[in-house]
C-alpha cells in the first residue's frame, strides 16, 4: 500500500514537471529565413551575427494548431501546473499520515521496527548506583505501604472490637429492659391482690409487702443504671409508697395502708409505660 502511494504520488509531480516545462516552450513550427538572389544561387552572408540571431516573422497564414482546438494561455498553463503540485504534496502528506498510522499500529502489535523500539523504550539507569538508589526508593516505598496497610488492619480490627462490644452491651441494655417490666408486672399484680385483701380487712399481708417492695427497690436500681432517670425516678416512689404501706400497717392503721398501697400501684404503673416507651438498647 506504501509502495502504491508513493508511485501514484511520483506519476503526478512528474506530470507536474512535464506540464511546466511545456508552459515554458513557444507553440507552432519556425519558419525558415527567408532566401534572396535566384534560384541556385547561395544567399548572401548576413551582415552581422544579430541579423543571423532574429528569427523570421510567422506567415500571417500559417495555423499553429489543429481546426477546432483552442490555444491555452500560459495562465491557464501555469495554474494547472500549479493545481498539479499541489495535488502531488497533498498526496505526499497523506502517503506520510498512512505511513505514520501504519508504524503506530506496529508499535501497538509489537512488530515496529528495532530503531522505532528502541527509541520509544525508556533509558537505562546511566550507572549501578543509581539503580540502586531506585530500588531502594521503591523498597522503601513498599514497606510504608505496607505499613500503611498493617495500621488500617489494625484500626478496623479495633473498630470491629469496639462494635462487638456495643452490640453486646445493647443486647444486655434490652434484656433488663425486659426484665424490670417483668418485675414491676408481677409487682402490680402483687400490690392489686394486697389492696383487695386489705379492703376486705385482712391484715396479714406483711410478709407479702415486703416481698414487693425488694422487688420495687431492685427495679429502681436496675434503672438507674441501664435506663433513663424518669423510670428510676417513678420505680423508686412506688417502693417509698410500698414502704409507708407497710409502717401504717404496723400500727393497725388499713386506710393510710391502703391508701399508700394505691399511690404504689399508680406509680409502678407510670415506672411500666416509662419502660415500655424507652427505645430498645442503649438509653
Amino acid at each position: 500500500m506504501r509502495l502504491r502511494l508513493f508511485a501514484f504520488a511520483a506519476s503526478l509531480f512528474l506530470l507536474a514537471t512535464i506540464g511546466h516545462v511545456l508552459v515554458q516552450m513557444p507553440y507552432g513550427e519556425p519558419s525558415e529565413p527567408e532566401v534572396e538572389g535566384e534560384a541556385g544561387e547561395e544567399a548572401a552572408p548576413p551582415e552581422d551575427e544579430e541579423a543571423l540571431a532574429e528569427p523570421a516573422p510567422l506567415p500571417p497564414d500559417e495555423e499553429l494548431v489543429p481546426e477546432g482546438e483552442e490555444v491555452p494561455d500560459i495562465e491557464t498553463l501555469r495554474q494547472q501546473a500549479e493545481d498539479a503540485q499541489r495535488r502531488v504534496a497533498e498526496h505526499l502528506e497523506a502517503a506520510r499520515q498512512a505511513q505514520e498510522e501504519a508504524d503506530r499500529a506496529r508499535r501497538l502489535a509489537g512488530l515496529a521496527p528495532d530503531e522505532l523500539r528502541e527509541a520509544e523504550e525508556p533509558e537505562a539507569p546511566f550507572s549501578m548506583e543509581e539503580l540502586v538508589r531506585r530500588v531502594e526508593a521503591l523498597e522503601a516505598q513498599l514497606a510504608e505501604l505496607q505499613e500503611r496497610d498493617e495500621a488500617s488492619e489494625e484500626e478496623i480490627a479495633a473498630l470491629e472490637e469496639e462494635l462487638e462490644a456495643l452490640e453486646e452491651r445493647n443486647e444486655l441494655v434490652e434484656q433488663n429492659r425486659i426484665q424490670r417490666i417483668d418485675t414491676l408486672d408481677r409487682g402490680i399484680d402483687s400490690m392489686r391482690t394486697l389492696f383487695e385483701r386489705l379492703a376486705t380487712g385482712n391484715a396479714d399481708i406483711e410478709g407479702a409487702l415486703a416481698q414487693v417492695e425488694r422487688e420495687l427497690d431492685r427495679a429502681a436500681s436496675e434503672a438507674a443504671r441501664w435506663a433513663g432517670e424518669e423510670e428510676a425516678r417513678l420505680s423508686a416512689a412506688a417502693q417509698r409508697a410500698v414502704e409507708a404501706a407497710r409502717e401504717a400497717l404496723s400500727r393497725r392503721d388499713l386506710y393510710a395502708a391502703r391508701i399508700n398501697l394505691g399511690i404504689a400501684i399508680q406509680q409502678a404503673l407510670a415506672a411500666r409505660r416509662a419502660a415500655e416507651t424507652a427505645k430498645p438498647g442503649i438509653p
